[in-house]
C-alpha cells in the first residue's frame, strides 16, 4: 500500500522532520531540519506553516522549538547539537559560521560567534582528526593546521571554547537536573 503525499500533506519531508521532534525530540529533529534545510529539500516558511497545522498535537512544543533553531548553517549533527543545548542552556543566540579576520585577511571560519562576548564557539567531533578523515590529509597535519587557525584566531583579541559529544551531553544532563531542582542557569562549557 502506498501513502499518497496528499497523506502526508503537502511537503512530506518537512512534516517528517516535525514529527521527529516531537516523537523523538528536538536535538534529532534540528541535526534532521539543518541537513534539509541545507540541501534544499525544504525552507524555513514551510517548516513553520506545517508547524502551525499542527496545534494541539502531542510534542508540537518540541516541533515549534525545532523551526526556531533549524538553521541551513549548520554544518554537523554535532553543531545542530550544540545549538539545541546553547538555547536549554539560555545562552545567547549566536552568529553561525562566522568569519574571523584580522584587518582584511581572513583567518578562519566558526561554527559559532557571539560578538558582544568576542567568543568563538566550535564543536569538535572527532573524524576530522582520524587518520582517514575527509580531506584525506595526514591526522598530524589537520591538528597542526587547527591549532594555528586557532592561535590566530586568539590573536585577534577573541577567546575560542571547544567542545566535545561528551561535553554535550553532560551538559544537557546538567541542564535536566537544573530543571528539575529549579536551579540556576549554567555555563556549560568546560563543565
Amino acid at each position: 500500500m502506498s501513502i499518497s503525499s496528499t497523506a502526508l500533506g503537502a511537503w512530506p519531508l518537512p512534516r517528517a522532520v516535525l514529527d521527529c521532534a516531537r516523537e523523538f525530540g528536538v536535538a534529532a529533529a534540528v541535526a534532521a531540519a539543518d541537513v534539509a534545510l541545507r540541501s534544499g529539500h525544504t525552507t524555513d516558511d514551510q517548516l513553520a506553516l506545517i508547524c502551525g497545522r499542527m496545534s494541539g498535537r502531542k510534542g508540537v512544543d518540541r516541533a515549534r522549538r525545532a523551526v526556531r533553531l533549524a538553521n541551513r548553517q549548520s554544518e554537523s549533527p554535532g553543531e545542530s547539537w550544540s545549538a539545541v543545548v546553547n538555547d536549554a542552556l539560555g545562552l545567547p543566540a549566536p552568529a553561525r559560521q562566522h568569519d574571523i579576520r584580522d584587518g582584511e585577511c581572513l583567518v578562519g571560519r566558526c561554527d559559532f560567534w557571539w560578538p558582544d562576548y568576542r567568543v568563538v564557539g566550535e564543536f569538535d567531533g572527532r573524524v576530522k582528526y582520524r587518520r582517514a578523515n575527509p580531506t584525506g590529509r595526514a591526522r598530524e597535519d589537520v591538528l597542526w593546521a587547527e591549532k594555528r587557525r586557532e592561535d590566530r584566531m586568539r590573536a585577534t583579541n577573541v577567546d575560542v571554547v571547544r567542545w566535545t559529544a561528551a561535553e554535550l551531553r553532560r551538559a544537557g544532563q546538567a541542564e535536566a537536573f537544573a530543571r528539575a531542582s529549579a536551579g540556576p542557569g549554567l555555563s556549560w562549557v568546560g563543565a
